[in-house]
This record gives structure tokens, C-alpha cells and sequence, in this order.
């Protein structure tokens, strides 16, 4: 026997799942289901239909894998922390592959890496290591279900399912301002990176590479060193200068 989960990643649709004729699943949700499946061959039906104007779904079959809180991940990862742990993250919104899958190449690094994988849509990893980069961990998660990492190339890594990670693609921010001056940020950017990473590992960002739709990236594409650093902060200042500068209470409601 075999317990396995299977996942199932759709947005505004219905899906269902029949296995040796028995309905497993029947629904609008993204379900995980525990199936166990008896030695021998097995016919797995999936049916689907779509209620969008766009479309996107997988179905995974995966062994059981434990989903990670914040404060897990921190434990478990400061085992393999280091002074000299160099930390990437790759934000990926989906994967342009028909498989779902999207290569990560690593580059070059004498130092060892802590690897940062998110994505919004379920997504395949699959690590390339050509230079023999000494991955200790990789930490993954995803908005969808489906979501997993080949082990193929990377054994003896250990590989980290995290419940919530911040997630982008975007190094820049987008943000916007309504009438009274309130700030709403439709994504952080860099910054949100940046602070998700430290809050389970203590330490900053070294490399980021953040792509909308691929099925490669190389990681990292922009090096966090001291003067990356300080353009972030001055991207981050000059919004909130403009936050202040819009802000409208009763005392400026007709400005200065």
C-alpha cells in the first residue's frame, strides 16, 4: 500500500476525480485528498470544467508532506544558518510549462545557500545545480495546491513546505493612493521579500529573481549588496514621503 495526497489546483471551476470508478472528489474547492492505493495498476479518471475567461488547473499525486508554520521553519532552519549562508528567493506567478514545471539555475557561489521558492500558482520546481552550489535547505509555498519540488537533483537537501510566505515577482513595488491619502500597496516588492525572509532566518536577503510566467529562472538575477540596499531604501523613503505629503486630516483639508 501507498498513502498519497492528492491535490488538486483550479480556480473558477469544477473538478472531479474518480479512481477504479469510485468518485474520490467532486467540487469547486481546492481539496487535498488522503488516498492510499492498494499494490497493482490503478485507472484514474479526472473530469473538468471551466467558469472563467482564463483557466489554469493540475492535479498532483505527491506523498503526505508536512505543512510548516512561520515559527517551524525558523527552528528547523536555524540548524543550517551560518555567518557565511547566503539566502535567494525566486518568486515565480506561474509556470508556462504544460507540465507546470520551472527549472531553477543556480549560479555560482562559494558560500552555502538557504533556498527561497514562491509561487502563486502550483508550480513543479526543479533545481538545476551545474556549478555544485551547496544548497543546505530549500523552503517552498505556494497560493495554490499542487505545488512541489523534484528531489531528483538535490537528495541530500532537505526541503522545507512552508503554510505562509510572502509572495512577488516584482523587485519594484505597485502600489496606490486614494482620496484621503490612505497607501494601499497591491504588492511590497522587494520589501516584502526581504522582511518574510527575516522573519524565519534572521538574517537579510542576499539574491532575488522574481519572473511572472517561465519555466526557467536563474537564481539569484540582482545581488543584494550594501549599494542594492540602499536603492531599495530609497525607492521605499521617496513612497513614503509621497504617503505623508497626501495625507489629509481636518487641519490640511484644503492644503497648506
Amino acid at each position: 500500500m501507498a498513502e498519497r495526497d492528492i491535490e488538486v489546483s483550479l480556480g473558477r471551476a469544477e473538478a472531479r476525480i474518480i479512481i477504479d470508478g469510485n468518485v474520490i472528489y467532486s467540487g469547486e474547492e481546492q481539496p487535498v485528498i488522503p488516498y492510499t492505493f492498494e499494490k497493482g495498476r490503478h485507472k484514474i479518471e479526472v473530469e473538468y470544467i471551466n467558469n472563467w475567461h482564463t483557466t489554469d488547473f493540475f492535479v498532483s499525486i505527491c506523498p503526505k508532506e508536512k505543512i510548516h508554520s512561520s515559527d517551524e521553519v525558523k527552528e528547523i532552519l536555524s540548524k543550517h544558518l551560518s555567518d557565511n549562508t547566503k539566502i535567494w528567493y525566486v518568486g515565480v506567478y506561474e509556470s508556462n510549462h504544460k507540465d507546470h514545471v520551472t527549472e531553477v539555475v543556480l549560479q555560482k557561489s562559494a558560500n552555502p545557500v538557504i533556498l527561497i521558492l514562491t509561487s502563486s500558482g502550483a508550480v513543479n520546481w526543479k533545481i538545476s545545480n551545474p556549478h555544485k552550489v551547496k544548497v543546505k535547505s530549500i523552503v517552498y509555498s505556494s497560493g495554490y495546491l499542487g505545488t512541489s519540488v523534484d528531489r531528483s537533483n538535490i537528495s541530500t537537501t532537505e526541503v522545507i513546505r512552508m503554510n505562509e510566505l510572502y509572495f512577488t515577482h516584482s523587485f519594484s513595488p505597485e502600489y496606490h493612493f486614494v482620496p484621503d491619502g490612505t497607501l494601499y500597496y497591491e504588492d511590497m516588492g522587494i520589501k516584502g521579500a526581504i522582511d518574510s525572509v527575516k522573519k524565519i532566518t534572521d538574517k537579510p536577503l542576499d539574491g532575488f529573481s522574481g519572473i511572472y510566467s517561465t519555466s526557467s529562472v536563474k537564481v539569484p538575477e540582482v545581488i543584494l549588496n550594501k549599494n542594492k540596499y540602499s536603492e531599495i531604501n530609497k525607492i521605499y523613503e521617496k513612497i513614503e514621503k509621497e504617503h505623508k505629503e497626501k495625507t489629509r486630516n481636518i487641519d490640511n483639508l484644503f492644503g497648506e
